[in-house]
C-alpha cells in the first residue's frame, strides 16, 4: 500500500519560536540580566539561523547565478550580525566603533544590489559573458561604499561636531550630508527596482495577484529606515536592532519571492514525483514497501523488486524491472521493451532478407564481372586481329608455299625468313595497339626496339639495315602505331627485291617524321593510293619515303 503523504508544516512555524527567544534575549540583556550571556546567545541564534538559510538557498535553487547572488546576499547578513556583535559586544577604541558603524553599508548596499541582479539573471541562459549594466550596477555600489569607507576624510555622507576630535567620533552625535540620501536612495531603487524586473518576468500562472506578499517585507523595510533616520525613542526601544532587523525582512522578501514563484526555485519534489505521467518510478524503504509511486507506475510484487536487485529482471509482455539503491531504500522502475523487442524481430527477418538478396547480388555481380570481362578479352582480341590481320593473312599464304616446297633449299629459307619478319611486327605492332587502346604514352626507347627487332629479321634475308631515331620524349600511342604501320607496308611492298634499308624518325615542331629510305627494284610510290599524305623520291636507285605524322608526343 502506498503510504498516504504528510502535509507538511510552513517553515514559518519553526522560524517564528525561534525569533521570539532571541528577541526575548534582547530584551533581557537591555534590563541588564544574566549579563553579557544573553546577547551572545542572541547573536549565536541570528547566525545559525542565517547560515541555515544561506543552506537553504543552495539546496532550493539551482540556476547558479541567481545561486550565486542569493548566497553573497545570504553571506552579507551574516557578515552584517558578526559586525554588529563585534561593535557591541566587545569594548573597542572609538575609531574602531566608527568603522564597524562604517561597515554596516557593506551588506546594507551588497544586499539590494544582489536581489537587483537576481531579478535581471531569471529568464537567462548561464552566460560568462561580460554585461555592462551589471558592471554598471556594480560600479555605482562601489563608489557609494567607499564614500562611507571614508567618510573620516570628506564627511559627505555623515557629519560630526567640529569640537569632537577624530580619534572621539562615534555615532551617537552625527549628521546626515547629501550622499547620505543618495546612499538611502540608492538601496530603496535597487529594492523597487527587483520587484518590478521580477514581476515583469514572471510567467507562473496567477503568481501576478500574490504580488502583495514580498511587498509587505520590502515596504516594513523601507518603513523601519525611515523611521529609524527620524530617530524615535520607542522604534529604539522594541526594534532598535538595525542589522537583525533588516535582515529578517530581507529574508522575508526572498522567502515571499520564493513562495509565489517570482524566483524560481526547486521544490515539491514529491508531489512533482507523484502527479508525473508516462512514468512507472516507485521509491520503496529497504523492505520494498512503496512510499511514493507515480500516476502510471504499475503493480510489482516484492519478490520481482528483490530479484531485480542485481541484474534487470524480465516480466511479462516486453517489459523489464530495474531496481537501484538509494539513501534509506530503492528506486524501482520498469522499462517496455515491448515495441524493441518486436523491432529487433524486424530486424532480424529483414536481416535475413538483405543477406539472401545480397547474396543474390553478389551472384549477379561476379557473372556480371565475368561477362564483361569476356567482352573485354573479345573486344581487345578483336582490335588486334583487325590491325594485325594482313599480316596474319600473308603468314598463312607463305606457310602454304613453304609447306609446298623442298625442305632446306634456298627458297624455303628465304619463306621462314619472311615469316619471321611478319612475326616480328606481329608481337610488336600488338603491344603498340595495347598502349594506344589505354591511352598510355610510349617512350621513344620502347619504338625503337620494335623497329630494332624487324630490322634484326632482315638479316636472314641478306637486307642491310641501319636506324636512326631523333628523339627521347613520350611519344602518342596512335602516332607511334601509325609511324611502325607505315615502315611495316614500305617493308612488305619490297621485301622480295629488297638491299638495304635505312630508318630515320625525327622529331619536329609540326610532328613525327619518318623517312624510308630503301634500295630495291618495286616501285614504292604505288603506297600513294594507301597513304596520300606521304611524299616518294627516287633517286639513283635508292627509293625515299618520307612521312609526317600527327603532333610527335608529348614534353
Amino acid at each position: 500500500m502506498q503510504k498516504k503523504k504528510k502535509k507538511q508544516l510552513p517553515a514559518m512555524l519553526f522560524v517564528i519560536p525561534v525569533i521570539i527567544t532571541a528577541y526575548s534575549c534582547r530584551m533581557l540583556a537591555m534590563f541588564d540580566i544574566g549579563g553579557e550571556i544573553f546577547s551572545l546567545v542572541r547573536a549565536m541564534i541570528y547566525l545559525a539561523l542565517f547560515d541555515i538559510w544561506i543552506v537553504r538557498v543552495k539546496r532550493t535553487v539551482q540556476q547558479k547565478t541567481i545561486q550565486r547572488y542569493l548566497l553573497i546576499a545570504g553571506g552579507m547578513m551574516v557578515f552584517w550580525i558578526f559586525v554588529r556583535t563585534v561593535k557591541y559586544e566587545f569594548e573597542l577604541p572609538p575609531t574602531a566603533i566608527r568603522l564597524c558603524w562604517y561597515m554596516y553599508y557593506l551588506p546594507m548596499l551588497t544586499i539590494p544590489l544582489m536581489g537587483l541582479l537576481t531579478a535581471i539573471t531569471i529568464g537567462k541562459l548561464e552566460s560568462k559573458q561580460f554585461d555592462r549594466k551589471v558592471a554598471l550596477l556594480y560600479i555605482v555600489t562601489g563608489i557609494l561604499l567607499l564614500t562611507v569607507l571614508t567618510n573620516d576624510f570628506h564627511q559627505l555622507v555623515f557629519t560630526f561636531p567640529e569640537d569632537v576630535p577624530f580619534f572621539q567620533r562615534l555615532d551617537k552625535n552625527y549628521g546626515y550630508n547629501v550622499l547620505y540620501f543618495a546612499i538611502f536612495g540608492w538601496i530603496g531603487f535597487c529594492g523597487l527596482a527587483a520587484l518590478v524586473t521580477m514581476w515583469k518576468k514572471c510567467k507562473v500562472p496567477n503568481t501576478k495577484k500574490h504580488l502583495l506578499k514580498p511587498l509587505i517585507p520590502a515596504g516594513l523595510s523601507m518603513g523601519y529606515s525611515v523611521i529609524y533616520l527620524t530617530g524615535f525613542s520607542w522604534l529604539t526601544f522594541l526594534f532598535g536592532d538595525l542589522p537583525v532587523t533588516q535582515s529578517l525582512l530581507f529574508v522575508a522578501t526572498y522567502e515571499a519571492c520564493f513562495s509565489c514563484g517570482l524566483i524560481p526555485t526547486n521544490t515539491r519534489y514529491i508531489d512533482l514525483f507523484e502527479v508525473s505521467s508516462e512514468s512507472s518510478a516507485q521509491i520503496t524503504d529497504r523492505d520494498f514497501n512503496i512510499r511514493y509511486k507515480a500516476s502510471d507506475a504499475q503493480a510489482v510484487t516484492k519478490e520481482h523488486m528483490a530479484l531485480a536487485i542485481n541484474e534487470p529482471f524480465p516480466l511479462d509482455d516486453g517489459r523489464v524491472l530495474h531496481t537501484m539503491p538509494i539513501h534509506g531504500g530503492y528506486a524501482v522502475w520498469t522499462e517496455d521493451n515491448s515495441e524493441l523487442i518486436a523491432l529487433q524481430e524486424e530486424l532480424s527477418l529483414l536481416k535475413e532478407e538483405w543477406q539472401e538478396r545480397n547474396a543474390l547480388l553478389q551472384s549477379e555481380y561476379l557473372l556480371e564481372e565475368k561477362r564483361r570481362k569476356i567482352l573485354e578479352q573479345n573486344r581487345l582480341y578483336d582490335m588486334l586481329q583487325a590491325v594485325t590481320q594482313k599480316q596474319i593473312d600473308k603468314i598463312a599464304l607463305l606457310m602454304k608455299e613453304y609447306q609446298s616446297k623442298e625442305k632446306n633449299s634456298e627458297e624455303s629459307r628465304r619463306i621462314l625468313a619472311k615469316i619471321a619478319v611478319l612475326c616480328s611486327f606481329l608481337k610488336r605492332r600488338k603491344h603498340l595497339a595495347l598502349i594506344a587502346d589505354r591511352e598510355y604514352t610510349v617512350p621513344s626507347t620502347e619504338l625503337k626496339l620494335a623497329f630494332s627487332e624487324s630490322l634484326r629479321t632482315l638479316n636472314l634475308l641478306g637486307v642491310e639495315s641501319s636506324l636512326f631515331i631523333d628523339t627521347e620524349k613520350q611519344l602518342d600511342g596512335e602516332d607511334a602505331s601509325k609511324v611502325y604501320d607505315f615502315f611495316e607496308d614500305v617493308l612488305e611492298m619490297c621485301i622480295d627485291s629488297l638491299r638495304t634499308i635505312d630508318v630515320r624518325i625525327v622529331r619536329r615542331h609540326d610532328g613525327l617524321r619518318i623517312a624510308v629510305t630503301a634500295e630495291c627494284d618495286t616501285d614504292l610510290s604505288k603506297l600513294c593510293t594507301e597513304y596520300p599524305e606521304a611524299e616518294f623520291d627516287n633517286y639513283d636507285g635508292e627509293q625515299t619515303c618520307l612521312l609526317q605524322i600527327g603532333t610527335g608526343g608529348e614534353e
